[in-house]
């Protein structure tokens, strides 16, 4: 993967992607996440996750015609960010959210999107 001190992604339903263009290959490891990248450059494209509680797709922000559309709402591994980092999104986590937190902030999220 690129290198950087972001890794911006938008997280959606496997059922409600779709590639429209371009022709990513896998890339990184083999296992679930299983990462795809651009065959020409190698820059992450996207991750599909298969979980207990569904497949979703992380899409590099970046990779929308208005990233800036999309504010960040969660922030994941906090531990490991550079001291002066400040996103501002309205939930961090050291690592990742705990399981039982998980469905509140779906439900939260999807309020604040329609």
């Amino acid at each position: 993967m690129t290198a950087s001190a972001f890794s911006l992604s938008e997280m959606y339903a496997g059922a409600n992607f779709e590639l429209l263009s371009g022709n990513p290959v896998q890339g990184g490891m083999k296992a679930s996440p299983v990462h795809y990248v651009c065959p020409e450059c190698s820059s992450w494209v996207y991750t599909k996750v298969s979980s207990t509680i569904g497949d979703f797709i992380n899409v590099r922000a970046t990779m929308f015609d208005a990233p800036d559309q999309s504010p960040p709402f969660l922030e994941t591994c906090t531990a490991e960010k550079l001291d002066w980092v400040e996103i501002g999104a309205p939930h961090a986590y050291e690592k990742f959210p705990p399981h039982e937190k998980f469905s509140g902030l779906i439900q939260e999220f999807m309020a604040r999107s329609t």
